[in-house]
């Protein structure tokens, strides 16, 4: 009993002089009750960083807030969200160099805003990462006692976030800063003109840019000239973003904070889905930057900083009207060596996404439009036959191709522009039968 008191006191001790008042509170709090409300994030942004200004001026360290969506609202409890703000903040402040910068910028995604708190301080080390948001976390010992804090913050306004239906997360390199984020979901009306599924739009442009000034300047261009925007503010989140989505175009910085642009280039040109992608790149040398790339990965275009928009966007049209010219297609498929034949053989004249379930296959669907459609009925949730409602409706112009396993009844096979079954056709048949019904077959005869 006596040993169990002494532990007690010696925890209730290293909290009295290591975890301030706000801490305490939060951690001990039996419960949070929250006040949601839809709220203009610009204010509240402002708000945070004036509030926060004893911070800056202790190490001099510059403040910069870069919203391109200042009308953008968000639901969340405004006092929760200044304490994020705040903890998000002084960390940032705490380890940046003294007289640096900290960059609060802000992305819109589908149905999503994220507001960015990036730092020039020397970045998180690998091995901690994993820990970065436990309580009581710290990198070590020293820095506790050089910096202060317990390492209660970061999990306290993740909790915080997550109780606001949103989202957090980090990007940090050694030596080269550490970006926290969070993200929040958008106001319905907002969802419904910016980013609507079903709406027009020029295409979807993934840009790369760790330099907050021109990424919003890009996004003000893009958005303005009628395209849908995704944004990744380093190699790695390029990459992870790249393997997820299919975009229309990708603007990319030669600079990035984690690797060179070109590996960037190189990794999107060696993936199947992405060898054709238009990339535009976005450098302050274009001389130098060709330079390095040595004449390799031709087909890309370069633009020089700073932009103009006019050059931007009709290098952009110019590169995405390029590669219009190659098809489209969906193969809505489960088996992996079928697709890859198929895929294989295609690779010259289309591009070839593959879908193997009804869940992925609707995704897809959303996203981009095909001019052909090669649909397997037996998928391992469903039949095929569920999806021909949605393709009639999003995809009006795409040619249907029934390629099943299964015997198909006379009145289904007019529901669709041609069947085969497995059994009975050769890839190269089936190739020549999506040539005959596809613009494919002119592009071919025409070579």
């Amino acid at each position: 009993i006596h040993k169990e008191r002494e532990k007690r006191v010696c925890i209730f001790d290293f909290l009295l002089a290591h975890v301030s008042v706000d801490e305490y509170r939060q951690l001990f709090r039996p419960s949070l009750a929250f006040d949601m409300q839809w709220q203009p994030l610009q204010r509240l942004l402002v708000s945070a960083i004036e509030e926060n200004r004893h911070y800056r001026s202790e190490r001099n360290v510059t403040l910069k807030l870069d919203n391109p969506y200042p009308e953008s609202q968000v639901r969340v409890d405004g006092q929760r969200l200044q304490q994020v703000m705040a903890n998000l903040l002084s960390n940032a402040v705490k380890f940046s160099p003294q007289g640096g910068d900290v960059h609060i910028f802000v992305q819109r995604q589908p149905h999503r805003i994220v507001v960015n708190v990036k730092d020039e301080g020397p970045g998180i080390p690998e091995a901690f990462k994993p820990r970065i948001f436990n309580k009581f976390a710290q990198v070590d010992a020293s820095d506790a006692r050089a910096k202060g804090g317990t390492g209660l913050g970061l999990a306290i306004t993740k909790e915080l976030v997550e109780h606001m239906e949103g989202k957090m997360g980090f990007h940090s390199e050694e030596g080269m800063g550490s970006c926290f984020w969070f993200s929040l979901p958008l106001h319905p009306s907002e969802t419904e003109s910016a980013f609507d599924e079903h709406g027009a739009s020029n295409g979807t442009v993934l840009v790369i840019e760790d330099d907050p000034s021109v990424l919003r300047v890009l996004q003000e261009i893009l958005l303005t000239a009628g395209y849908k925007v995704d944004t990744a503010i380093n190699g790695a989140m390029a990459l992870e973003k790249l393997a997820i989505h299919r975009y229309d175009a990708v603007t990319v910085d030669i600079g990035l904070p984690d690797m060179s642009g070109f590996d960037v280039i190189h990794s999107l040109r060696e993936q199947q889905a992405t060898s054709h992608t238009p990339v535009l790149v976005v450098t302050g040398s274009v001389d130098r930057g060709q330079v390095a790339l040595e004449g390799h990965l031709e087909d890309i275009a370069w633009l020089a900083k700073p932009i103009q928009t006019p050059h931007l966007l009709a290098l952009l049209r110019e590169q995405m009207q390029a590669n219009q010219k190659r098809l489209s297609l969906l193969h809505i498929e489960d088996d992996p060596d079928l697709h890859a034949v198929i895929r294989t053989m295609l690779s010259k004249h289309a591009d070839c996404d593959q879908a193997v379930s009804l869940a992925m296959a609707r995704r897809f669907l959303l996203k981009r439009s095909y001019d052909a459609i090669i649909l397997d009925i037996g998928l391992p949730d469903g039949e095929g036959w569920e999806l021909l409602e949605q393709i009639r409706y999003s995809q009006p112009n795409a040619r249907v191709v029934i390629l099943s396993g299964q015997s198909i009844s006379e009145a289904d096979q007019h529901r669709v522009e041609t069947v085969f079954l497995k059994s009975r056709i050769s890839p190269a048949q089936l190739l020549e039968a999506i040539k005959q019904r596809t613009q494919l077959a002119q592009m071919v005869n025409n070579e």
